[in-house]
């Protein structure tokens, strides 16, 4: 039974560090998601003041999920992004 209970408790940890790499990962996607918005915006000549909260929402939004398809089934260029190496060019 004591295996069980270690097997338990290996498994729990192993879910943890998961859960931290997922939230590194998300993160790392806002802050270039973020990035790739402010040029978004100076490419169409705009300032951020110019738009409102909700309007900028909706392009960070867009950028996600543009990143995220970019990198979907890519497990290297995931490991890479988390070392803070990207793989592509925009």
């Amino acid at each position: 039974m004591r295996n069980l209970d270690q097997i338990k408790a290996n498994m729990k940890s192993a879910l943890t560090q998961i859960s931290g790499v997922k939230k590194r990962l998300e993160n790392k996607f806002v802050d270039m998601a973020i990035d790739k918005a402010k040029v978004t915006i100076a490419k169409q000549g705009l300032n951020e003041e110019d738009l409102t909260q909700e309007q900028k929402e909706i392009i960070v939004n867009d950028e996600m999920r543009n990143l995220k398809e970019k990198f979907q089934g890519r497990g290297l260029s995931m490991a890479l992004l988390l070392l803070g190496i990207t793989t592509f060019d925009d």
